[in-house]
């Protein structure tokens, strides 16, 4: 037991021994160990990158005398598999003839999860369980440790990708050509999502090709793809070498896509929000 907490049982009990008195003695005899349940599990935060799970550990006390609880251990699983480990030995008192609710946050990283555990890569949720050992230094019982556990399911969220589909050839004159770009926005979730707005910008070849705004809602589904298509009108005159080549030649360019989109995923607890996206490679115009 740390000396400190250990000092500061001894002053709670000590305290408590001298405003009983010797008529109190009779019932610091009959001392009981408290009882501890998790009343409740929530969802504190949660978003694409990590989710925090909230624990109320309620603690009830029978006893005329406050409780010294000195902290308590946790063990905390996910898929069957340990996880986390851990201590928090901040001394509480439990009221005396009453209960007292502690909650404990406990913060997930989705990519830790992910790469500790590569099997859930490619599942929609797991299930967890948590072990707590809550530990007490009661009157004349000493030191106590009493195990409370939970299990359930957890949410594996994974954030949604944006790609570069293709970039097509519709159309070709004398001065200047048609194309038709295809970004590609991919839903890996089990629950659908709305795209509210799509900021990108194009460059091929290191030479910018187009870049604008897509404000128009669009629904994708659970472990669905849509597709936005922005059509690109070239000027021959005005698109310089690298871009006159890439239309005429048959040769791939690097491109590189960039922007930030804004989703609203239909799960409860996530709102609209953005992210940014940076894809490069290879690109082929499609004739």
């Amino acid at each position: 037991m740390p000396i400190k907490s250990a000092v500061q049982a001894l002053i709670i009990t000590t305290i408590s021994l001298s405003v009983w008195g010797c008529a109190g003695l009779k019932d610091l005899a009959r001392t009981q160990t408290p009882t501890v349940s998790i009343a409740n599990v929530s969802f504190g935060n949660i978003s694409f990158s990590d989710v925090t799970l909230l624990f109320d550990l309620k603690v009830d006390n029978p006893n005329p005398i406050a409780a010294p609880l000195l902290g308590f251990d946790y063990k905390f699983s996910l898929n069957n598999q340990s996880f986390l480990t851990g201590d928090k030995n901040e001394a509480q008192t439990i009221e005396a003839n009453g209960a007292s609710t502690i909650q404990f946050p406990l913060k997930l990283n989705f990519n830790e999860v992910y790469k500790t555990i590569a099997a859930l890569k490619n599942q929609d949720s797991t299930t967890y369980g948590i072990d707590f050992g809550l530990k007490f230094d009661l009157p004349l019982i000493g030191a106590v440790r009493l195990p409370v556990s939970k299990k359930g399911a957890l949410p594996l969220l994974k954030l949604p990708t944006v790609n570069l589909g293709s970039v097509d050839l519709k159309k070709v004159g004398l001065t200047g050509a048609d194309l038709l770009v295809k970004i590609g926005i991919n839903n890996p979730n089990s629950f659908s999502t709305k795209l509210h707005k799509l900021d990108y910008a194009l460059q091929v070849g290191g030479k910018p090709l187009v870049s604008g705004l897509q404000d128009k809602m669009v629904q994708i589904n659970a472990k669905g793809k849509s597709t936005i298509e922005i059509p690109v009108k070239v000027n021959f005159f005005q698109a310089g070498t690298t871009l006159l080549g890439f239309i005429k030649n048959k040769d791939s360019l690097k491109y590189n896509l960039t922007g930030s989109a804004a989703l609203e995923p239909a799960l409860k607890g996530l709102g609209l929000f953005n992210f940014p996206f940076n894809k490069q490679g290879q690109v082929k115009l499609n004739r």
